[in-house]
């Protein structure tokens, strides 16, 4: 039997980056779990925002959240002030100092997880009946056991 790689594993150092640049021995686990966090927030919190790629990248004490979005205004918010209440969120999954950078995807057409997201608002939105089909199955599906 074939063994099933991830072909993100095989790619990266060759045509991608890693999504988190940072370097520890001792809290690993701890730093591992904080990204998880950071990440899972982010995307719930920014869903409105088409958000590509997050990177997170640590230093002495110091924590920087790198967000690739399509609308980076939908993210900063009138005057900052949406990019400040995450900010302020954000700050209490971590006891770091944090930086936080938005940063636009130019291309958003050319960005997988951008075109899955666009493909996928618009058949929620053009078509209302199956996703009340889907959340009927969902419901019947717990109540089976």
């Amino acid at each position: 039997m074939g063994q099933k790689v991830n072909p993100h594993g095989l790619r990266v150092g060759v045509i991608k980056d890693w999504d988190s640049k940072w370097y520890a021995e001792g809290e690993f686990a701890d730093y591992l779990v904080e990204d998880y966090n950071i990440r899972t927030f982010l995307k719930k919190k920014l869903y409105a925002a088409g958000v590509s790629k997050i990177e997170i990248e640590r230093a002495a004490g110091r924590v920087k959240v790198i967000v690739y979005t399509a609308k980076p205004g939908v993210v900063i918010g009138k005057g900052g002030a949406e990019i400040e209440k995450v900010k302020a969120e954000l700050q209490k999954l971590t006891d770091k100092k944090l930086v936080v950078d938005i940063k636009e995807v130019k291309r958003p057409d050319k960005d997988a997880q951008q075109d899955t997201g666009m493909h996928t608002a618009g058949l929620f939105r053009s078509h209302r009946s199956l996703l009340l089909f889907l959340e009927c199955c969902n419901r019947n599906k717990s109540s089976f056991g």
